[in-house]
């Protein structure tokens, strides 16, 4: 069994069983040191390794959730004065979430612990319902036509534009997770602003 967390004392570690000499450690936050230990379990009992720590690069933090591409987590910038470092874990991007697969949902449900899907399609999307976040009934499904990047925000598109941006002022929303159909236009656009709204 590995064993690893954030914190030294190991609460809310997280296990990964294995049988292999090797095991991948998928969705860790960035610029985050880890501390990470071995138990063997053997018939005389089980075995705890040494308190190992390592380091996570200072990058972007794309996610692994099955049936889902081009996901990825708006924390871990550096703001631009250098005092901040935008909070992980609260708001995601990515792509539609229809294909999702059943290990795919219980990871953004228990892993990253999402409670908003923020669908910004619309009926000219295809396979686009509007009616219910394929995360099911526990997640609050929000769907506003989103602005993609060569619309120009002005007219009525100012209106949807605040409407996005009032998703992220209600603490009850987070985590969010934001997105068009493949997570680059309209979803891209919306966490640029975002992005920038938060230095």
């Amino acid at each position: 069994t590995v064993i690893y967390t954030t914190n030294q004392d190991f609460s809310d570690a997280v296990k990964v069983e294995t049988t292999e000499p090797q095991v991948v450690l998928e969705d860790l936050f960035v610029a985050t040191t880890y501390y990470w230990q071995v138990v063997t379990h053997t018939a005389d009992g089980d075995n705890y390794s040494t308190v190992f720590t390592f380091k996570t690069a200072d990058t972007p933090r794309w996610l692994v959730i099955d049936g889902v591409y081009n996901s990825r987590d708006l924390g871990g910038y550096t703001t631009e004065d250098g005092k901040y470092k935008v909070k992980q874990g609260m708001i995601f991007r990515g792509s539609k979430l229809d294909e999702i697969t059943e290990q795919g949902k219980k990871k953004i449900l228990n892993v990253h612990k999402v409670k908003t899907d923020l669908d910004l399609r619309d009926s000219s999307d295809t396979g686009f319902t509007g009616i219910a976040s394929p995360l099911g009934d526990q997640v609050n499904y929000i769907n506003i036509g989103g602005i993609g990047y060569s619309s120009t925000i002005s007219g009525n598109k100012v209106e949807t534009f605040r409407q996005e941006l009032l998703v992220f002022m209600d603490e009850a929303n987070y985590p969010i997770y934001a997105h068009c159909s493949a997570g680059r236009d309209r979803g891209g656009s919306l966490m640029f602003h975002v992005g920038a709204l938060l230095g």
